[in-house]
């Protein structure tokens, strides 16, 4: 699963624009770049916080702009409206490959004791 690589630490930002444009200038603060659905509308969006990192920044602006955003590569995500059917379309899904292997002949898997330990 690819994982952002944002360069500089925290940012303030007094923003207002359309989605895109706003979303473009906190990826530029970062040293990262946004890509966009095609499908999505531009609305007005304000974005005025201070100090906060790029993955808080990301949050507010999803929550106030109806959208969603994913990795792409360490420097590059994509923006999709928030909609169930572009959370399908391109929301990250985790895969996992499980390899069996054969345990060492003295580990012993004992059953679970009844009760439970309270905690």
């Amino acid at each position: 699963m690819p994982r952002l690589q944002p360069k500089g630490g925290r940012q303030s930002f007094t923003l207002q624009g359309d989605t895109r444009t706003v979303y473009e200038q906190v990826a530029l603060a970062f040293g990262l770049k946004a890509a966009f659905d095609p499908d999505l509308v531009a609305r007005p969006v304000k974005l005025q916080v201070d100090d906060v990192d790029l993955f808080t920044a990301l949050s507010l602006l999803g929550t106030e702009s109806g959208t969603f955003w994913r990795p792409v590569n360490p420097t590059l995500f994509f923006v999709a409206s928030d909609t169930p059917e572009k959370r399908r379309e391109y929301g990250l899904q985790a895969e996992q490959t499980l390899t069996p292997t054969a345990a060492p002949s003295r580990c012993a898997i004992h059953p679970p004791r009844w009760p439970w330990p309270a905690e």
